[in-house]
Parts: C-alpha cells; structure tokens; sequence
C-alpha cells in the first residue's frame, strides 16, 4: 500500500510534527511501503506519474480528491472512476481491467478520510482486492494522518 501525506513545513523549516511523521513513516516500508510528500496538488501528480509507466490503468473512488484525479489524468487516459465507498463496483472495474490486460500494474486510488462528510472507505477490503487483481492499492492520508 502506498501512502501521500500532505506535510507542509512551517514558515522555512520542518516542525516537530513534520520531522515525527517522517521517522514513523520510515518505518512504514516494513507493513508495505509508504512515501511522504509534500502537498496534496504535487502528490496527486507525483503519485499516479511515479508508480508507474504512462498509460497504466487507474482505478479511482469517484469522489477522491480532485488534485489525485488531475494527476492521475496527466499520467493516464485509462481511468475508470468507481462508486464512492463502492468494493464490489470496484472489483467489477479491476475484473474487466484484468480480462484485457493481464500484464501491467493497475493503480487502486482512494482516500484515508474523506474530508467533506468523514466517510472512511473499507481499506481492508480494497487491500484484498488488490491482492486478488494484483493491484496496487493507493491510499492519500491528508485528510487524517497528515491533518
């Protein structure tokens, strides 16, 4: 599972809060991997274009933030948006990813905390659905572990 944190550093420095994050996420790689970056817009941009070649798939929850899907429409013209908190509309997205392409990576996109209602999306359930399409599955923590 890969992880974008929005960590903004204050006026010219880190803060202690940004300086702890990052020693805890160093840790992170152990359970799967993770990445700090700095701003919702670059992560959005830098997540979908650094996790793979141009043109891999991307799945992404509907309602996900907009700097993820713009980036992920710099990366990619194969998007395939899926109902919001919605696990089996989008396992019926990766199934039909997979009966085309069986070789290339896909990209699952959702959020940590969904800011405008709190509304958490079932990771445990995605993460398996991951694993079943082999997918990677992209969770942006701004909203809640960065916060």
């Amino acid at each position: 599972m890969a992880c974008t944190a929005r960590v903004r550093p204050a006026l010219v420095g880190n803060t202690s809060y940004s300086v702890a994050l990052e020693r805890k996420d160093r840790r992170l790689p152990e359970n799967g991997g993770s990445g700090a970056i700095s701003d919702g817009l670059g992560g959005g941009f830098r997540r979908d274009q650094g996790l793979g070649p141009i043109g891999r798939p991307c799945g992404h929850d509907m309602l996900s933030h907009s700097c993820l899907q713009e980036g992920a429409n710099a990366a990619t013209h194969k998007i395939h948006l899926f109902r919001h908190l919605d696990n089996e509309y989008c396992r019926n997205i990766l199934s039909k990813i997979r009966a085309k392409d069986k070789e290339n990576g896909i990209l699952v996109v959702t959020e940590g905390l969904f800011s405008m209602d709190s509304y958490t999306p079932n990771l445990a359930g995605l993460q398996a659905l991951c694993h079943e399409f082999d997918a990677t599955l992209v969770v942006d923590v701004a909203h809640d572990l960065a916060a």
